[in-house]
């Protein structure tokens, strides 16, 4: 366990092209997470009046929900509704739409600068 902590540590201190993925929608405000299906999802157009999201599949959906991504946090907001239209692989750029739309509801997800403590003296 602490070896995959560390893992996702220097990940997010080093860098990976996912995490940095990750990171930019949250800052952005079009990254949200669905605890139904544990998933990050993703609505491109981060209005009031969209509603069509899809999936991120990712391995650090399993990584976010036990806490290893540092600086991605679950926003404390209503949760709002959302109807799932496909999944997206941001590793290999593939993109599948689901045969029907999936209704649930998700949360955003901030992105947070968390003071680098090994600094500390």
């Amino acid at each position: 366990m602490l070896q995959l902590a560390s893992f996702y540590l220097q990940a997010q201190k080093v860098g990976c092209a996912v995490y940095y993925y990750l990171s930019n929608l949250a800052y952005e405000g079009q990254l949200f997470w669905a605890e139904a299906i544990e998933s990050f999802v993703v609505i491109n157009e981060p209005s009031a009046h969209c509603s069509e999201y899809y999936v991120v599949l990712s391995f650090n959906n399993q990584s976010f929900k036990l806490g290893l991504l540092r600086n991605l946090r679950v926003d404390d907001i209503k949760p709002r509704a959302a109807i799932l239209s496909c999944e997206y692989n941001p590793a290999t750029g593939n993109k599948v739409l689901f045969d029907e739309p999936l209704q649930t509801e998700c949360v955003s997800v901030n992105y947070t600068v968390s003071p680098d403590k090994s600094n500390k003296e």
